[in-house]
């Protein structure tokens, strides 16, 4: 009789320990998955980064997604991270980066939509001082100036995102189109004269 009571009280300890650890994981989830990461702030990401791991430009502004297989945040994100595709349009893609510790064809299979210029593969997340995913990076000038750390679709941390994103695209718009316009307003003829061409700028934007 004694013996079962002891297995008893021990069967509700393990229990009730369980419990406790589930329901810690749990808040301890929501508390940090939903808030910016504010720790992040300020960190550099090194031009040696920027340059061999991300083939990313030192003087520019970018939006990094890191993301890795197996995070389940990162499944459940997704469809936000598609919508965030399609606000960098084909001329602005390259406001939009994904860093992940995986293979290029496991990323495939995550993210099809994405080009390829827009994913560096195989970087471990520490480069870019990320420790947990989904993590996302606004970087200005290879410093982080803002960053969100978990599942912040449909929240007010995703309309931000969103919105960051959308100056990042339009900046790389006006950028491209000055140096298509500097190009393209003299050029050679045949007959090597020098003339003037007009230019017609076509949107590429289009702000929500």
């Amino acid at each position: 009789m004694q013996a079962r009571a002891t297995t008893f009280y021990v069967a509700v300890f393990v229990a009730l320990a369980l419990f406790s650890l589930g329901v810690g994981g749990f808040l301890w989830h929501r508390s940090a998955h939903n808030t910016p990461a504010s720790s992040l702030i300020g960190e550099v990401i090194t031009p040696e980064v920027l340059h061999s791991e991300l083939h990313l430009p030192n003087r520019s502004r970018v939006m990094l997604i890191a993301v890795r297989s197996g995070c389940h945040f990162c499944e459940g994100e997704r469809p936000f991270y598609q919508h965030l595709l399609t606000l960098a349009s084909p001329d602005t893609k390259q406001a939009l980066h994904f860093v992940t510790p995986d293979s290029r064809p496991l990323f495939s299979a995550f993210m099809p939509g994405a080009a390829l210029e827009q994913v560096s593969t195989d970087v471990p997340l520490w480069a870019i001082g990320v420790q947990s995913t989904p993590t996302i990076l606004l970087v200005d000038n290879g410093r982080v100036v803002r960053a969100w750390v978990g599942a912040i679709s449909n929240t007010a941390a995703g309309d931000d995102v969103a919105h960051e994103l959308l100056s990042i695209a339009k900046d790389v718009a006006s950028t491209s189109s000055s140096r298509w316009t500097s190009r393209e307003q003299t050029r050679p003829l045949t007959s090597g004269i020098l003339c003037r061409v007009a230019v017609h700028h076509a949107p590429v934007l289009q702000l929500l």
